[in-house]
């Protein structure tokens, strides 16, 4: 009777892991909704497109951000609105289109319900070479859920001292 006991426990132990996996798959967290959002971003940045391609490949960055974006620039530049970095990454697809950008070293912090902000680092690579990566920036994203998505408001790179 024991014997029968065991395969009863382990469907049993199976069943509760298949539970909680397909939970996590079916309702993922606020930070996997996140961390989705930027991987979905990265994927689009790094889409060769031309033509009506790439305002398809701009609609699909302006996805990932409020319409009152601001970035950021490192040079101090400010862009403000989503329309205005969705045409200027319409823009730069011809200059840009050997690059791939990578995040690495995201860190999420909720700050409520509605408000998060991320820190991450997004490396730029140079396919044509031998794959290292040429610039690395740090940056600061302010994020919100005016709905049902997490969108960026706000990017920001990281001051570090310089010589």
């Amino acid at each position: 009777m024991r014997r029968a006991n065991i395969p009863m426990a382990a469907a049993a132990v199976v069943a509760a892991v298949l539970l909680g996996v397909g939970y996590r798959v079916l309702f993922p967290s606020d930070e996997q909704r996140i961390r989705q959002r930027l991987e979905e971003l990265v994927a689009a940045l790094n889409h060769p497109a031309e033509g009506l391609d790439a305002m398809t490949r701009a609609a699909q960055i302006g996805r990932a951000f409020t319409t009152d974006v601001e970035v950021q620039t490192r040079e101090g530049m400010t862009i403000r609105g989503k329309d205005t970095l969705m045409a200027i990454a319409t823009r730069l697809q011809p200059r840009t289109e050997g690059l791939n950008v990578e995040i690495r070293d995201v860190s999420v912090t909720k700050d409520d319900e509605t408000h998060a902000h991320v820190e991450l680092t997004a490396t730029y690579i140079d396919p044509a070479g031998d794959g290292r990566a040429i610039d690395a920036t740090e940056f600061t994203l302010q994020v919100v859920k005016p709905e049902r998505d997490w969108l960026i408001a706000r990017v920001a790179p990281v001051r570090v001292l310089e010589r």
